[in-house]
């Protein structure tokens, strides 16, 4: 009591002093928030590229996606030259009704 009635005026520099910590420490707080938010997603990511490894690691699966990437590929690069599918032609009718990229 007696503080706050021998020093009137030095208590709205001490508010304003602690107004200013508090925002700086809520700026950081948004900033590490931030932080984590884009290492929880790296972290995800990793984990995705992991799982995707070990699929295409397995031989049966590979060879159809190795199959899948070549016609990605070719059909992207030049889409005059596109491979016959390994499957019956049948089910790919429309495969040269495909629009060019």
């Amino acid at each position: 009591r007696n503080l706050v009635r021998s020093w009137p005026g030095k208590w709205p520099w001490f508010f304003t002093a602690c107004h200013r910590q508090i925002e700086v420490g809520v700026r950081k707080k948004e900033t590490l928030l931030k932080q984590r938010d884009k290492l929880e997603t790296l972290i995800y990511a990793s984990e995705i590229y992991r799982e995707l490894r070990e699929i295409m690691s397995s031989s049966s699966v590979k060879l159809q996606y190795d199959w899948e990437i070549s016609l990605f590929l070719s059909c992207s690069l030049d889409p005059s030259r596109r491979p016959t599918p390994p499957l019956s032609s049948s089910s790919f009718s429309s495969f040269s009704s495909f629009p060019s990229f």
